[in-house]
């Protein structure tokens, strides 16, 4: 997160969802490109042979399988943040927990409504 703040500058999204989501995408274009790069490499493998190895490489390259990971991110990153407040090794208040897990709902239902 740090290096899209760098990256960007002064041209910085308002939110932490937008900061994410420009280094999501940028990690899905790396990996788009690591696998078109290292596809002579996946080929040589005998696990690219196999049903799953092609079942694997198919859901990969296919757009809405990103999509769907987005949408993932979109509601478990919140809950995540809450359970490590929750579980970490310093102890939130639970006033502080409440706040966070209204905090999480919301920021759930923007994202949610802005797709």
């Amino acid at each position: 997160m740090i290096d899209a703040i760098g990256a960007n500058g002064p041209n910085i999204p308002t939110s932490t969802y937008e900061i994410q989501v420009l280094v999501f995408n940028k990690e899905v274009n790396y990996i788009e490109k690591l696998l078109k790069g290292h596809s002579n490499e996946w080929t040589k493998n005998k696990l690219s042979e196999e049903d799953k190895g092609r079942k694997a490489t198919k859901i990969v390259l296919i757009p809405l399988f990103w999509n769907h990971v987005v949408f993932t991110l979109k509601v478990v990153a919140p809950l995540v943040h809450v359970l490590h407040l929750l579980y970490g090794e310093r102890k939130a208040a639970m006033s502080y927990i409440y706040e966070a897990m209204e905090k999480a709902k919301e920021t759930i239902k923007k994202s949610l409504s802005n797709n």
